[in-house]
C-alpha cells in the first residue's frame, strides 16, 4: 500500500498536521499477539506534523528517501535516507519535512524485551531490516490471520532495532537562556561564521565560562556542534537536489576535503554517497 499526501503550505498549525493524517491510517496499539503494526509507504511533500505523543507505543520512522527532521526532547535530529528514528512511548515529537519525503512507520509494543534499554537514536537501516520493515509494510494490519511465519519477521524487526548501532545524527539545543542563543543560531544558519569570543559575547558570558557551560548543556564541544549542525543541513540542502560541493559550501566548508571528512565521521559515508551527481563541466 502506498499512500500519497498533497503538497501542503509551510505551516505549523496543529489542524493542518492532522489534515495529513487520513483516519483510515488510525491503527490500534499493538498487542502481545502482533508486537509490531506497520504503515505502507507514505509519500510527503511539504509538511509538518505538529508535537504530539503515542503513550502507548514506541515508534520507528523509517526514511525511504528525503529526508526527517524530528524534534523529539529538545533535540534536533536528521534520518537521511536509508535510516530510522527510534522514539520510545510517550515522547512528545514533531516531523518536518522541507522538500519531498517517502517513509514507513512502524509502532512498536513498548513491552518488548529487546527494546527495554533502548533509547532514542537515528540508526541505519541495512538490507535486512529495511527487507523486514518493506515485508511487514505488506501483511498490512489485520490481526485475524497473523501466523507464525509473520511473528517471526515480526520479532526479528524488534531484534535488529534492539543491536542496530545509532548514529550521532541529534544536537540537543541545551536549556540554559546563555547556550541557546547560541545553539538556536548554530541550527539556524550554520554557515554563520562568528569565533568563540563571539559568540561568547553573544551568550553573555567570558568564554571560559561559555566553554564549561556549552558542554554541560549539550555533551558537544563547540567545534563538533558546529560540525554537525553544518553536517545535518548539507544532508537536507543534498536531499532538495544539491550537489556535495555545492552543499559544502553553502553550510560553510571552503574546503571540499574538510567538509567530506566532517560528513564520513557523522553518516559512515562521504556527502557523494548521498547527494546528485556533480554536473560535468
Amino acid at each position: 500500500m502506498t499512500i500519497h499526501y498533497e503538497k501542503m503550505p509551510k505551516q505549523s498549525s496543529r489542524s493542518a498536521a492532522n489534515a495529513i493524517l487520513p483516519k483510515s491510517l488510525t491503527v490500534r496499539d499493538p498487542s502481545v499477539d502482533r508486537p509490531v503494526v506497520a504503515l505502507g509507504e507514505q509519500h510527503v511533500e511539504a509538511v509538518r506534523f505538529e508535537t504530539h505523543a503515542h503513550a502507548n507505543f514506541a515508534q520507528l520512522l523509517c526514511c525511504l528517501s528525503g529526508v526527517l527532521e524530528v524534534e523529539c526532547g529538545g533535540e534536533r535530529a536528521i534520518v537521511p535516507p536509508g535510516h530510522a528514528l527510534f522514539i520510545r512511548p510517550g515522547e512528545p515529537h514533531s516531523v518536518h519535512v522541507e522538500n519531498r519525503a517517502r517513509l514507513r512507520t512502524l509502532d512498536l509494543w513498548p513491552s518488548a524485551s529487546q527494546l527495554k534499554d533502548r533509547q532514542r537514536c537515528v540508526i541505519p537501516m541495512g538490507d535486512l531490516l529495511a527487507a523486514l520493515v518493506e515485508r511487514a509494510c505488506e501483511m498490512g494490519t489485520d490481526d485475524a490471520d497473523i501466523t507464525s511465519h509473520a511473528r517471526r519477521v515480526l520479532d526479528l524487526i524488534l531484534d535488529e532495532v534492539a543491536a542496530a548501532s545509532p548514529l550521532s545524527l541529534s544536537l540537543p539545543r541545551g536549556r540554559d537562556p546563555r547556550v541557546l542563543k547560541v545553539t538556536e543560531l548554530l541550527l539556524r544558519s550554520p554557515d554563520d561564521g562568528r569565533d568563540l569570543d563571539e559568540l561568547a559575547r553573544l551568550a553573555g558570558a567570558s568564554p571560559r565560562n561559555f566553554i564549561r557551560l556549552f558542554r554541560r548543556e549539550t555533551g558537544f564541544t563547540l567545534k563538533a556542534y558546529r560540525r554537525l549542525a553544518r553536517v545535518q543541513r548539507a544532508i537536507v540542502l543534498m536531499a532538495g537536489g544539491q550537489t556535495a560541493s555545492s552543499a559544502g559550501a553553502s553550510v560553510g566548508y571552503l574546503n571540499q576535503s574538510t567538509f567530506t571528512h566532517a560528513f564520513r565521521e557523522a553518516t559512515g559515508k562521504t556527502p557523494r554517497a548521498k547527494a546528485p551527481p556533480e554536473k560535468s563541466a
